[in-house]
């Protein structure tokens, strides 16, 4: 089996880490969507001429319809137009499903079975948000990751700011969605960042802060 690491320096820059989409295998059969940034990646390795797979610094495994060295060029010498993204999500999940029942095999991933399960636990989230697309009226809250039902770039100011969806039946501030003030990328790298280091809590206070004492809601 052919096993290529992250670590040889093809990558970009760190502070041009790219982001990517892919869709990796869950406990007990099936798939979820997942983004992650490529410094997080442990190796890549390839199992045949079809099927190649990457492996996470966390020990998740992901099957990637394609071969190896497509795979390596795809992540570590992407095209211009990838802008900072790459999305495996057709490449990944029930395409590979056949491939399912040896994912787990020290065939396909020789560090699977030596790898123990980390339990993630929701981080409990504090920053200052908005609640109407043009309004700039920012309110502190305070959520569990938990609640987030998901989240997007603002459609018109995708480079600054998200909207985060909340589950059913929840709210943060009496809001059930927000517009924080940060891009998609930065508010993956704060979540991961704080995962990696094993913290309960997620204070964003600062980075979303308004940068004038009139953007403040006072209610």
């Amino acid at each position: 089996m052919k096993k290529f690491t992250a670590k040889s320096g093809f990558g970009r820059a760190p502070d041009d880490d790219l982001l990517i989409e892919a869709q990796a295998p869950i406990e007990g059969g099936g798939f979820r969507p997942v983004i992650f940034r490529r410094s997080r990646i442990d190796y890549l390795f390839g199992f045949n001429d079809e099927i190649s797979g990457l492996t996470l610094d966390d020990g998740v495994t992901i099957p990637v319809a394609m071969p190896l060295a497509k795979l390596k060029q795809k992540v570590f010498q992407p095209d211009e137009d990838t802008d900072s993204g790459l999305d495996l999500m057709a490449v990944t999940g029930d395409v590979v499903n056949k491939v399912e029942r040896i994912r787990l095999s020290r065939q396909f991933n020789p560090a699977a079975e030596m790898q123990e399960a980390k339990e993630e636990k929701p981080l409990d989230i504090v920053a200052h948000v908005h609640a109407q697309k043009a309004d700039r009226q920012f309110k502190r809250v305070r959520f569990s990751e938990k609640i987030i039902s998901f989240y997007e770039p603002h459609v018109d100011r995708p480079e600054k700011e998200i909207w985060v969806q909340l589950k059913d039946g929840h709210t943060a501030g009496g809001f059930t969605g927000f517009y924080m003030p940060l891009s998609l990328s930065n508010f993956l790298w704060y979540l991961d960042s704080a995962r990696k280091e094993g913290r309960a809590s997620l204070d964003l206070s600062e980075a979303t802060r308004p940068k004038t004492s009139t953007e403040f809601k006072l209610d």
